[in-house]
């Protein structure tokens, strides 16, 4: 089931990167050196959006988020009466939250993304050296 989400990422990522690239100039009629700029383009925007996700995911993996969640979470009760994860259950301190955080957390998701997004970077860098050599 992942690998279909990842291969799915991917064609998403190709296609976009295409579209960009067709939308900056890519086209049939000028030469492969002169078509590396537009798909550099197409590549290093699509990548650099793959990778950001997938640092945020990463980031999001290590409990970095967990005190502004607890903060928003809890607050907002305080402000708010009514809106209240409170009615389900009775108020928890930060390490109770934190380990309950902590044994929900799925770890390991992110890298794929992150793999991906770096390897579409890489592949404009290649466009890119190609366009100035040719």
């Amino acid at each position: 089931m992942k690998r279909k989400i990842y291969a799915a990422v991917i064609l998403a990522a190709l296609a976009l990167a295409f579209a960009l690239a067709y939308s900056r100039g890519l086209s049939g009629e000028i030469s492969f050196g002169g078509n590396c700029r537009y798909l550099s383009d197409g590549f290093f925007a699509v990548g650099m959006v793959i990778l950001s996700i997938g640092g945020l995911m990463w980031v999001a993996t290590t409990g970095f988020f967990d005190m502004m969640t607890y903060s928003v979470r809890f607050g907002l009760h305080a402000l708010l009466g009514f809106f209240a994860p409170e009615r389900r259950k009775p108020r928890q301190d930060f390490y109770d939250y934190k380990v309950e955080r902590e044994t929900a957390r799925k770890k390991g998701r992110a890298w794929p993304l992150l793999a991906i997004g770096g390897a579409m970077v890489a592949l404009a860098a290649v466009f890119l050296v190609l366009y100035y050599r040719i």
